[in-house]
């Protein structure tokens, strides 16, 4: 449970990124700028298309489990269900594999330092065009003590701005200037938090190690789980509606 909640860094660096630049963008709109500029460098780009290997696969399936079950409720319990099993599931095939000869391709050459942990973490999210998925995958990893929290933190950012790179794919497909400009917003937060907190990395990575310990505690007291998730989801959340 502490290793594996390496994955919150990601979270943390999110809600932490967000708190610095939100005043900052108020009083100075570096984010607006810079996606005023990314828009007009591709002004009258337009029907560009990319199909997620990802979605290809489970689309049948999802379509089929959706016209079965119209109502949202039971859908969020199965996908939440499909979720933790889907979770376990992998975290029993990466046990397996990476106790083999697999350890020592992500120690010594997916995750060797922390440039090649940031580019696999872009490149795999744009490919299948979801940071979840590749994020969930390190899970097992660092469950499992393959990875370190180090060599998550980068790999996290680099899935940030994979993620980026869908939006402005989409946007590109629509031709409208407005979603291209929304787009590069979305890549200029991010570029410009990991200015800030891949420097200043001891906070979020603090923090991600002090939700571990307190998981590893909370098997026996739920209100430590509880306590994380009502500050990694439901403050956010309530801060969003409240705006």
């Amino acid at each position: 449970g502490r290793r594996a909640t390496a994955a919150t860094v990601h979270d943390f660096f999110n809600v932490l990124a967000a708190v610095a630049l939100l005043p900052i963008e108020v009083l100075f709109h570096p984010i607006e700028r810079m996606a005023h500029i990314g828009e007009g460098l591709f002004e009258g780009v337009g029907g560009l298309k990319l199909a997620s290997p990802l979605k290809l696969v489970t689309a049948p399936t999802v379509d089929a489990v959706v016209a079965r079950i119209p109502h949202e409720l039971p859908l969020v319990l199965l996908a939440l269900v499909a979720l933790f099993f889907a979770l376990n599931q992998m975290m029993v095939v990466m046990r397996g594999v990476v106790l083999g000869r697999m350890e020592a391709l992500f120690n010594r050459v997916l995750f060797r330092n922390a440039p090649a942990a940031f580019s696999l973490g872009v490149v795999s999210t744009a490919a299948v065009q979801s940071s979840s998925t590749t994020t969930s995958l390190i899970v097992p990893l660092a469950g499992t003590g393959v990875l370190t929290l180090d060599q998550v933190y980068p790999y996290t950012l680099g899935a940030n701005v994979g993620t980026t790179i869908t939006a402005i794919l989409a946007a590109f497909s629509t031709g409208n200037p407005a979603a291209v400009t929304v787009a590069f917003a979305h890549l200029s937060f991010n570029i410009l938090g990991i200015a800030i907190f891949y420097p200043l990395r001891a906070g979020p990575m603090w923090l991600a190690r002090k939700v571990g310990e307190v998981a590893a505690r909370s098997r026996k007291n739920s209100a430590g789980t509880v306590a994380i998730y009502v500050a990694l989801h439901i403050i956010p959340i309530l801060y969003v509606i409240t705006r």
